[in-house]
Protein backbone atom coordinates (compact mmCIF):
# COMPACT_ATOMS: atom_id res chain seq x y z
CA UNK A 1 0.00 0.00 0.00
CA UNK A 2 1.40 3.32 -0.94
CA UNK A 3 1.74 6.38 1.76
CA UNK A 4 -1.46 8.13 2.28
CA UNK A 5 -1.65 11.93 1.47
CA UNK A 6 -0.70 14.36 4.01
CA UNK A 7 -1.96 17.93 4.50
CA UNK A 8 0.78 20.75 3.50
CA UNK A 9 2.10 22.72 6.24
CA UNK A 10 1.70 26.46 5.20
CA UNK A 11 2.82 29.67 6.61
CA UNK A 12 -0.31 30.24 8.04
CA UNK A 13 -1.33 26.85 8.76
CA UNK A 14 2.27 25.66 10.47
CA UNK A 15 0.77 26.84 13.47
CA UNK A 16 -2.49 24.87 13.75
CA UNK A 17 -0.10 21.53 13.04
CA UNK A 18 2.55 22.19 15.80
CA UNK A 19 -0.46 22.67 18.10
CA UNK A 20 -2.11 19.55 16.84
CA UNK A 21 1.28 17.60 17.48
CA UNK A 22 1.39 19.00 20.92
CA UNK A 23 -2.28 17.22 21.48
CA UNK A 24 -4.25 21.09 21.48
CA UNK A 25 -6.69 21.93 18.80
CA UNK A 26 -6.70 25.89 18.00
CA UNK A 27 -8.90 27.73 15.28
CA UNK A 28 -8.02 31.45 14.49
CA UNK A 29 -9.85 34.32 15.78
CA UNK A 30 -10.41 37.42 14.63
CA UNK A 31 -9.31 40.60 16.63
CA UNK A 32 -11.71 42.58 14.65
CA UNK A 33 -14.86 40.78 14.82
CA UNK A 34 -14.39 38.24 17.04
CA UNK A 35 -15.54 35.67 14.64
CA UNK A 36 -13.75 32.48 14.13
CA UNK A 37 -12.15 30.74 11.20
CA UNK A 38 -12.68 26.89 10.68
CA UNK A 39 -9.37 26.47 8.67
CA UNK A 40 -6.22 28.54 8.92
CA UNK A 41 -6.40 31.38 6.70
CA UNK A 42 -4.34 34.55 5.61
CA UNK A 43 -7.22 37.01 6.57
CA UNK A 44 -10.61 36.83 7.65
CA UNK A 45 -13.57 35.11 5.84
CA UNK A 46 -15.98 37.45 7.22
CA UNK A 47 -14.08 40.71 7.48
CA UNK A 48 -11.50 40.32 5.65
CA UNK A 49 -8.84 41.63 8.47
CA UNK A 50 -5.74 40.42 8.62
CA UNK A 51 -5.58 40.00 12.39
CA UNK A 52 -6.17 36.70 13.22
CA UNK A 53 -4.50 35.13 16.52
CA UNK A 54 -4.80 31.70 17.42
CA UNK A 55 -7.06 30.43 20.27
CA UNK A 56 -7.52 27.22 22.03
CA UNK A 57 -10.89 25.59 20.89
CA UNK A 58 -13.13 23.32 22.67
CA UNK A 59 -13.02 20.33 20.10
CA UNK A 60 -16.76 19.72 20.22
CA UNK A 61 -19.26 19.91 18.18
CA UNK A 62 -22.23 18.84 16.35
CA UNK A 63 -22.87 16.34 12.52
CA UNK A 64 -23.93 18.82 10.18
CA UNK A 65 -24.25 16.11 7.27
CA UNK A 66 -22.03 13.25 6.46
CA UNK A 67 -21.60 10.33 4.13
CA UNK A 68 -20.85 6.22 4.27
CA UNK A 69 -17.66 6.04 2.15
CA UNK A 70 -18.69 2.03 0.95
CA UNK A 71 -16.49 1.45 -2.37
CA UNK A 72 -13.12 3.69 -2.58
CA UNK A 73 -10.71 1.56 -4.51
CA UNK A 74 -7.83 2.01 -5.62
CA UNK A 75 -7.33 3.97 -2.60
CA UNK A 76 -4.71 4.00 0.29
CA UNK A 77 -7.77 4.06 2.91
CA UNK A 78 -9.70 0.84 1.12
CA UNK A 79 -8.37 -1.29 4.53
CA UNK A 80 -10.67 1.11 6.59
CA UNK A 81 -14.08 0.74 4.43
CA UNK A 82 -16.73 1.55 5.55
CA UNK A 83 -15.59 4.71 7.10
CA UNK A 84 -17.59 7.99 7.71
CA UNK A 85 -16.89 11.47 6.48
CA UNK A 86 -18.75 14.46 8.03
CA UNK A 87 -19.03 18.52 8.06
CA UNK A 88 -18.66 19.38 11.97
CA UNK A 89 -19.82 22.81 13.08
CA UNK A 90 -18.04 23.35 15.67
CA UNK A 91 -19.11 25.15 19.40
CA UNK A 92 -17.45 28.09 17.91
CA UNK A 93 -18.93 28.28 15.12
CA UNK A 94 -17.30 27.38 12.09
CA UNK A 95 -17.85 23.76 10.23
CA UNK A 96 -14.93 21.28 9.64
CA UNK A 97 -14.24 18.56 7.38
CA UNK A 98 -13.27 15.63 9.17
CA UNK A 99 -13.37 11.87 9.75
CA UNK A 100 -16.01 10.32 12.59
CA UNK A 101 -14.14 7.15 14.04
CA UNK A 102 -14.78 4.56 15.96
CA UNK A 103 -18.57 4.54 15.33
CA UNK A 104 -21.21 2.25 13.23
CA UNK A 105 -21.33 3.93 10.31
CA UNK A 106 -25.19 3.47 10.89
CA UNK A 107 -25.20 5.48 14.12
CA UNK A 108 -24.44 8.02 12.87
CA UNK A 109 -26.83 11.39 12.33
CA UNK A 110 -27.28 14.72 11.44
CA UNK A 111 -27.24 16.94 14.55
CA UNK A 112 -25.45 14.18 16.85
CA UNK A 113 -22.58 15.57 19.32
CA UNK A 114 -19.00 14.70 18.40
CA UNK A 115 -15.98 15.27 20.36
CA UNK A 116 -11.89 15.91 18.64
CA UNK A 117 -9.60 12.87 18.96
CA UNK A 118 -6.28 13.42 17.64
CA UNK A 119 -4.86 10.03 16.28
CA UNK A 120 -1.10 9.49 14.90
CA UNK A 121 -1.46 8.88 11.22
CA UNK A 122 1.47 7.87 8.90
CA UNK A 123 3.51 9.87 11.34
CA UNK A 124 1.71 12.99 12.15
CA UNK A 125 -1.54 14.23 13.94
CA UNK A 126 -4.44 14.28 12.80
CA UNK A 127 -7.73 15.84 13.84
CA UNK A 128 -11.01 13.53 14.01
CA UNK A 129 -14.06 13.16 15.69
CA UNK A 130 -16.08 10.62 17.54
CA UNK A 131 -19.48 10.86 18.59
CA UNK A 132 -19.75 12.14 22.37
CA UNK A 133 -20.35 10.25 25.16
CA UNK A 134 -23.73 11.16 26.38
CA UNK A 135 -23.47 12.56 30.18
CA UNK A 136 -25.74 10.74 32.94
Amino acid sequence: MSERPRPIATAWSEPFWAELREGRFTLQRCSDCGRFAGYPKVFCPHCYSDDLEWVPASGKGRIYTHSTVINNPPSTFVDELPYVIAIVTLDEGPRFLTRIVDADPEDVACDIPVELEIREEDGGPMPMFRLAVAAD
